[in-house]
């Protein structure tokens, strides 16, 4: 049934159930499994936050290069800072995020003898950016949670996950936490 499952993933609890359930649908259907991290310029989110400064995420020096703040001697701030006024931030801590929670997804799929044909962040859109991956990958079905780490911007402008759905030329599987 199911030959190729794309799995788009951020963190949240909702992205964490739908890869559960892409990676059993791709065991039992011994189907190849692609999994996506988008990465938007967006201001960081609460949750994106705390998790960059408890992980320590984001690289100081390189975060200081994409927009050095005034006032000290040094120029140099703490992350939460930083985080506070640079929207070119969000991007280097998704980034950086997205690598992480990637590569904990690649390494649980490969225990269980899962074919994980790509495991990639990318930037842009995330609706746009799982729609093209899909397409990319010929995708028989996505697999994403119905609500992530968006902040009200989503509630307004209509969710990354129905945009999804209503524009996918497969199957989508929408879970929530």
């Amino acid at each position: 049934m199911f030959k190729r499952i794309l799995t788009a993933v951020d963190g949240s609890d909702a992205a964490d159930k739908a890869y559960k359930v892409a990676a059993d649908l791709a065991e039992k259907y011994g189907a190849e499994l692609s999994l996506l991290y988008v990465a938007t310029a967006d201001r960081v989110s609460e949750e994106e936050r705390r998790l960059a400064e408890a992980e320590h995420l984001a690289d100081a020096d390189e975060l200081h290069r994409l927009r050095p703040l005034e006032g000290t001697a040094d120029g140099a701030y703490p992350l939460p800072t930083l985080l506070d006024h640079s929207h070119d931030v969000g991007l280097t801590v998704r980034t950086a995020l997205g690598r992480r929670i990637l590569d904990k997804y690649a390494k649980e799929a490969a225990s269980r003898g899962l074919k994980v044909t790509s495991a990639d962040v990318e930037k842009g859109d995330a609706a746009a950016t799982i729609l093209e991956k899909a397409d990319r990958v010929r995708a028989d079905a996505i697999a994403m949670g119905s609500r992530g780490f968006s902040d009200l911007k989503g509630v307004f402008l209509g969710s990354t996950s129905h945009k999804v759905a209503s524009r996918a030329p497969c199957s989508v599987l929408t879970l929530a936490a």
